[in-house]
Order: structure tokens, then sequence, then C-alpha cells
């Protein structure tokens, strides 16, 4: 499975986006922190605050169209505030 490998790539104790689209074919996509910690996977939604473990992150990913799934290696990258902020702030 297309996903499996994808997130195999994820190492231990480093921090990952994943951006994906939702398998509804709608233009709207998603992104959410990834991280694997002692071998465990974890995504989380800063815009939810839910935290995914295990076979919840199999039901949010069995949701998303495959092809479109890509992880960005943030553990090392200094994110620039004003950007961050512009990006998450609320449209009305």
């Amino acid at each position: 499975m297309e996903v499996a490998i994808q997130v195999l790539k994820v190492e231990n104790d480093k921090l990952y986006s994943i951006e994906f689209y939702w398998k509804d074919f709608t233009p709207d996509g998603h992104i959410m922190n990834i991280l694997k910690y002692n071998g465990e996977l974890m995504l989380y939604d800063p815009q939810t605050d839910q935290k995914y473990v295990r076979k919840e992150i199999e039901k949010l990913l069995y949701t998303t169209r495959l092809g479109t799934i890509k992880l960005l290696n943030l553990s090392d990258c200094f994110l620039n505030k004003a950007v961050v902020d512009y990006v998450l702030e609320a449209k009305v």
C-alpha cells in the first residue's frame, strides 16, 4: 500500500508535515504534523487539536486520495512566524 511505504520513511524523533487531499475529490486538502517516537506514529492536527494513533491513522488516511500524500521533514527547519500566522489565520 502506498501510504504504508511513505509512512515507513518517517524516522524516529523527527517532525514531519503530511499533506493530502480528501478522497471526495473536492479541491480541499489538509496538512497535519506527523511524528514517530519510539517506533509509534502519531498524527497531530493543530487546527482541531486532535491526535491520531494506530488504527485512527489508518481510518484517517483511508479518507485521502493516496496519490496526493506528501511528507516533508521539518526537523531542522526554522519557520517564518509571519507566514505561519497568515496561513493559520481564520478566514471568514
